[in-house]
């Protein structure tokens, strides 16, 4: 087989020993070896990266709701502690600044990394059990008990102030009159 100069990439063979272009050839075995050299890259990107704990059950972080939330809430605890997360099983905790938000709907806890600047998970309140563990930690975890974050601090008091302010905040869920609030970042995920 010979190259026409009017066939387009589409209209030649695969097989690289079917080619016969002289001087090219290695050009096409290439074009072929490429395909095969990304899906091996990639799996072992995928390897790396589940042997690291970077995926799984890690939760995807909508940027501009978290953004518009934070603008309609007050801070109230912000601090770097050593969160180990679900996600990350059988691995230390890594230093985050945990910042404790509350609004009229909800409130929330984000953790960013340890710059501050690139939040690492956002932690709704609703529904959320606060456990005292060891002398200098305490853990969150939901109803269900299947998303558990484990938080350490740097002393007692600390950790009796989150403890406390957090506490606070799952408490005060139901508004004055009874009725559970509106959750307004809740329906905004959910959509």
């Amino acid at each position: 087989m010979h190259f026409a100069p009017n066939k387009g990439m589409a209209d030649l063979p695969i097989q690289p020993e079917l080619v016969d272009i002289p001087g090219h050839q290695w050009a096409f075995q290439l074009l072929v070896k490429i395909p095969a050299t990304i899906g091996l890259t990639m799996s072992l990107l995928e390897k790396l990266f589940h042997l690291r704990g970077l995926t799984g059950n890690r939760p995807t972080i909508d940027q501009h709701g978290l953004f518009t939330s934070i603008q309609m809430s007050k801070k109230l605890l912000s601090e770097k502690l050593a969160v180990k997360e679900p996600w990350r099983l059988n691995k230390k905790p890594h230093q985050c600044k945990v910042c404790l938000y509350t609004n009229d709907s909800s409130p929330f806890l984000v953790c960013y990394n340890s710059s501050g600047h690139r939040p690492r998970a956002r932690i709704e309140l609703y529904g959320t059990k606060v456990v005292t563990c060891g002398d200098n930690s305490f853990k969150l975890c939901n109803e269900e008990g299947s998303e558990v974050y484990f938080f350490q601090t740097d002393g007692r008091s600390k950790r009796d102030e989150w403890v406390r302010s957090l506490k606070e905040q799952c408490e005060r869920e139901l508004s004055p009159d009874g009725e559970e609030s509106v959750r307004l970042s809740k329906k905004i995920m959910e959509i």
